[in-house]
């Protein structure tokens, strides 16, 4: 299995063996002592009463044994490998002047801490900071204030929070907030990792509206400064329009954008349409620290996946003779088409699968050690 978690499991057929009944072989012998002519009947030597029939033994009628003309029906289990749908997630960390301003800096760091060293086996996460980071603490360049991330600080893999923590935590908040380019960014960086086959999201958590965009009219624009100033400056100018078409346009390749509004209620608005053309409805919005890790944790916590993929069997394969187990223990099928608690097919193809209900809790809350699966047997229904 490859590291990405993809199932890359030979094709694996299991074996259907069939045990039939014997049929009795010609029987030459009747009860003890007692022969059989050719025609079936009791030969005179054995006939006391002449009636064609064998004896008595011991004052009783002899019972013969009945053997059951039966065909039964064994299963061969075949294990095969699957592997679970691991969620790629880029946070896109606003780290603009603002958020110092503020005192969010401190406590946005505690809170992707927290959920990233908390979940890093259940979702790939990396890490993009804005403006202007090439890996330095500070923004640097003449044009530093509206420089956007170019390359995550951070790249997505398994196991990150550690490394998240090692490389945030000496990052300074400077310039502006240069959202557009970034997140444009940010998409191409995750295009690099198609290859991987896991679902891509974006989190971006800021504390502003997005501006930078030197194109702008600082005469008529509406200025996100708010001692205003956007005709001396009209980098301050608001760049929603751009944004909301690269966000249109993200979405648009398969990727979705969660966003996360860090004591900005002035741009509710703005942050709200950002994440409803991003494909997720609205933006979530904190306060305080606590809200702040509760956002996270629920951001994180919506894409954490309790589906399965598998290579094996094929979609050719009997899908009534699949079943699975948690640490041995089989998992019923949910066949009801809800998948309340239990399992069920997620495609047409019988390829992937999703574990719902407790079992779905028990894998998030890591008490599951080993899922496994066999084919040839019936599926166990709940």
């Amino acid at each position: 299995m490859k590291t990405s978690g993809w199932i890359h499991a030979g094709a694996v057929v299991g074996a259907l063996i069939l045990a039939f009944g014997c049929a009795p072989a010609d029987d030459t012998t009747g009860p003890p002592d007692v022969r059989l002519d050719g025609d079936g009947t009791v030969g005179a030597d054995a006939d006391a009463d002449g009636d064609g029939t064998p004896p008595p033994v011991d004052g009783d009628d002899v019972v013969r044994p009945e053997v059951p003309d039966v065909v039964e029906e064994a299963c061969d289990q075949e294990e095969f490998e699957i592997a679970r749908v691991i969620p790629d997630m880029l946070i896109v960390l606003d780290r603009s002047n603002s958020m110092f301003d503020e005192e969010s800096w401190n406590p946005v760091r505690e809170a992707i801490y927290a959920v990233t060293a908390e979940m890093d086996r259940e979702i790939w996460f990396g890490l993009m900071l804005f403006p202007n980071v090439t890996g330095s603490p500070v923004c640097s360049g003449s044009t530093a204030q509206c420089e956007p991330g170019h390359e995550p600080l951070v790249g997505v893999a398994e196991g990150n929070g550690i490394p998240i923590r090692d490389a945030l935590g000496p990052m300074l908040t400077c310039g502006g907030t240069p959202t557009a380019q970034t997140l444009q960014n940010a998409r191409a960086y995750l295009d690099t990792l198609a290859a991987d086959g896991h679902p891509k999201f974006i989190l971006l958590a800021t504390d502003g509206a997005p501006n930078c965009n030197s194109a702008l009219d600082g005469y008529s624009c509406v200025c996100t400064n708010p001692s205003g100033g956007c005709s001396i400056n009209n980098l301050n100018c608001l760049d929603d329009a751009r944004t909301m078409a690269i966000v249109e346009d993200i979405r648009a390749s398969g990727i979705q954008i969660f966003v996360l509004g860090i004591r900005t209620s002035e741009w509710s608005d703005i942050l709200n349409e950002m994440a409803a053309r991003g494909g997720t409805g609205g933006a979530f919005f904190a306060e305080d620290p606590a809200s702040m890790r509760a956002a996270f944790e629920d951001i994180a916590g919506s894409i954490a996946s309790c589906e399965f993929d598998m290579r094996a069997p094929d979609p050719s394969a009997d899908p009534d003779r699949v079943n699975f187990y948690f640490d041995g223990v089989v998992v019923p099928s949910d066949s009801d088409g809800t998948c309340d608690n239990g399992w069920a097919w997620t495609d047409g193809t019988h390829t992937r699968v999703e574990f719902c209900g407790s079992y779905c809790d028990d894998l998030l809350g890591r008490r599951v050690t080993n899922v496994s699966a066999t084919w040839g047997c019936p599926t166990v229904l709940i």
